[in-house]
């Protein structure tokens, strides 16, 4: 379970990189190692021509042409922020700073995270929100590791409600409308990985808070 939560908190750290700003030099290079690459590609990424055979130089600029085409306009865009994917509310559409902002930055703080200090946009940023959960995963990692049930169990119930509060109820329909509008394959691979693992992680979280109790209860029951 260390090595499954660790797993999670890492796939987590880097779609939180990947949607927070255009891709940058080093992250590219990371992507590019021999490993990662396979990794993705068991992830179910299939990236193109578009993004194999572009030198560094050139898959940069147009990589970063991408990302503020999809996600900063000035054109139509598909804003990544939670608040603005939830539909009509009293005949208007949502906006920044509603409810569903206000809820995952509250959320964020009453968990007690360092990162949500360092959080200089809306705290709703579809990056923040995976940022949150690398950091709660890692935090269960290393509670598994310790063998602090205790610990490990309110880390799951942190993220179910993250999950199922949230990021299962607008990332998925995120994830499709990118897919749609990407033109290069990275965003579009990007995209079809991020919507299976949420619904990875969607079916999951319940087995593993239901396995976490039952070491609880066999401890219990050994005392």
């Amino acid at each position: 379970m260390h090595k499954i939560a660790n797993q999670r908190s890492n796939i987590y750290g880097f779609l939180s990189k990947i949607y927070s700003s255009e891709v940058t030099e080093s992250l590219l290079q990371g992507i590019r190692v021999s490993d990662f690459f396979t990794l993705l590609s068991d992830l179910g990424a299939n990236l193109q021509e578009d993004f194999l055979n572009t030198e560094d130089e050139m898959l940069l600029k147009d990589l970063s042409i991408e990302y503020k085409r999809l996600f900063a306009g000035p054109a139509i865009h598909i804003p990544p922020y939670e608040s603005m994917h939830h539909g009509m509310q009293d005949c208007n559409w949502e906006s920044f700073w509603a409810d569903w902002t206000l809820h995952v930055r509250e959320f964020a703080k009453y968990s007690g995270l360092d990162y949500i200090a360092d959080i200089t946009d809306m705290p709703d940023h579809i990056s923040d929100e995976f940022e949150f959960m690398h950091k709660t995963v890692l935090r269960e990692a290393l509670a598994w590791q310790q063998k602090d049930n205790d610990c490990v169990l309110r880390c799951l119930h942190m993220e179910r409600e993250m999950i199922k509060e949230h990021l299962y109820k607008w990332i998925p329909g995120f994830c499709r409308e990118v897919t749609e509008m990407a033109e290069h394959s990275f965003y579009r691979e990007m995209a079809k990985l991020t919507e299976h693992f949420m619904a990875f992680e969607y079916a999951g979280i319940d087995d593993n808070i239901n396995f976490a109790e039952s070491l609880k209860n066999e401890a219990f029951i050994d005392q």
